[in-house]
């Protein structure tokens, strides 16, 4: 009987040091390692008449592909009409990333906002001294107390030092009043715009 008693406490303590172990590795999770990849392999979702896709990486640096179609943009904003078609690609560290992508939408109106079109174009990139290209068109854009018949923006330089120009007034071709606005500006390390009015034209 005493060498019964002596395994069955010998096995009691081995129980407890494996419960202690199991403790351990509840209460301190494994540091992330810089040479894993977590990765999304077409990743795809359909509901309705919408659809969206993801492939890529997303560490430890992006590498990402992504699509959305709204066929009926009320599926994402209860109440709205309309519809979307987005494509994004990500690339690079995932606090500085390059952006390059499409949208455009259709026929939206949501509570008094309306847009006949819209569309942009973008190539970003956030890096340090990353050069920035970006335009953006609509037509029928507005309120029900504001509206205008064609607008565009355009912003060009890099990340620290560009210009943007936003012009609003009738279609191309039409006559009518029309206001153009410029600034010059950048992204601070805080990610803060900072700039100066450089023209404008009413």
């Amino acid at each position: 009987r005493g060498e019964d008693a002596e395994r069955a406490s010998e096995a009691c303590r081995v129980q407890s040091a494996g419960n202690a172990a199991d403790d351990r590795r509840l209460q301190d999770p494994p540091m992330y390692s810089p040479a894993h990849v977590l990765a999304l392999h077409e990743l795809k979702l359909a509901w309705g008449s919408a659809s969206a896709a993801v492939d890529g990486a997303v560490a430890p640096e992006l590498a990402l592909d992504a699509e959305v179609r709204l066929r009926a943009v009320a599926l994402a904003l209860p109440g709205a009409t309309g519809s979307l078609d987005a494509k994004v690609r990500l690339t690079g560290p995932t606090r500085t990333p390059r952006i390059v992508g499409a949208a455009r939408v259709s026929d939206v109106v949501w509570d008094d906002l309306r847009a006949a079109r819209f569309s942009l174009e973008a190539d970003v990139d956030l890096a340090p001294a990353g050069q920035i290209v970006l335009s953006a068109s609509g037509d029928d854009l507005g309120t029900e107390s504001f509206a205008v018949d064609h607008a565009t923006l355009e912003v060009v330089g890099s990340r620290d030092a560009h210009r943007l120009e936003f012009v609003a007034g009738p279609q191309k071709g039409d006559a009518g009043p029309a206001v153009m606005v410029a600034a010059k500006g950048g992204l601070d390390s805080g990610w803060t715009w900072r700039g100066t009015l450089a023209e404008l034209v009413t």
